[in-house]
């Protein structure tokens, strides 16, 4: 349902707002242009801003711009320039992999698969 990078980018702003003290180049299993790209991305977008005080390798180098409760999903999305991939056939993979935010996840799945339906090649 969400893109690799929206996936990373939430991985990246949890350890930004718990102060996860790796460097970016250990701690994840997607490259450092990868991790870049998203901050650079996120940071242009005002959601995180660099530290004058930290070193620049380090995650902890960055702080949230507000606190993490208040950063949306949309928000996110808009500052990647990500969009949603729906889930056709099998969606308990929404239910298993989303945690808490699954149930909202699922519906939104199921109206934008109900939607993209109805939408022929002609009409576009």
């Amino acid at each position: 349902m969400l893109t690799l990078n929206t996936k990373q980018a939430i991985k990246l702003l949890h350890d930004i707002y718990y102060k996860t003290d790796v460097t970016k180049s250990n701690s994840y299993s997607f490259s450092d242009s990868t991790i870049q790209v998203l901050l650079n991305r996120m940071k242009s977008a005002g959601l995180i801003c660099q530290r004058t005080d930290g070193e620049v390798d380090l995650l902890s180098s960055y702080r949230l711009n507000r606190p993490l409760f208040d950063i949306t999903l949309s928000d996110l999305m808009m500052a990647l320039g990500e969009g949603l991939h729906p889930v056709y056939g099998n969606t308990e993979t929404i239910y298993d992999e989303y945690g808490f935010a699954a149930r909202r996840l699922g519906v939104l799945n199921e109206v934008a698969c109900e939607m993209l339906a109805k939408i022929h090649l002609t009409d576009l």
